[in-house]
């Protein structure tokens, strides 16, 4: 029996960064020694755990995304196989930066921007459009 399909909510999507360091000094020049780019956001996430441990469930992601980190994230996330349903928006996806150094983790996290009312209405006409073919996916 198939898997049924999952419609992901994910309103808050990030570009994740993060940097590795040696050693962090607060007010100093710090150079990373590594660097790993990846998505972030709680939806986003549970997107891709559902992608790598259920492979047969089809996912359906429904995101904001906005300048340049927006189509960063769709790309990568393109990659993976699953339909994003995704509102552009005017203003840039939030970016995280985590900093890794010794025992210590520090995360500095943008401001989200919020969406505007027509950019709502998009995404609820959007995922109208898809609820038939998400339910048909059972």
């Amino acid at each position: 029996m198939a898997n049924p399909a999952c419609l992901v909510i994910g309103w808050n999507p990030a570009y994740q960064k993060v940097l590795s360091f040696t050693e962090l000094q607060k007010g100093g020049v710090n150079r990373a020694t590594s660097l790993h780019k990846d998505v972030g956001g709680k939806g986003q996430q549970v997107a891709k755990a559902l992608h790598f441990y259920r492979e047969s469930t089809p996912i359906f992601l429904a995101q904001f995304l906005g300048g340049q980190t927006g189509e960063w994230i769709q790309q990568f996330l393109s990659t993976l196989g699953f339909q994003q349903l995704t509102v552009h928006v005017t203003s840039e996806t939030r970016t995280c930066t985590t900093l890794l150094a010794k025992d210590e983790t520090t995360e500095i996290i943008d401001p989200s921007d919020p969406v505007t009312p027509e950019e709502v209405e998009k995404m609820e006409q959007l995922i109208s459009e898809h609820i038939e073919k998400i339910q048909r996916s059972r």
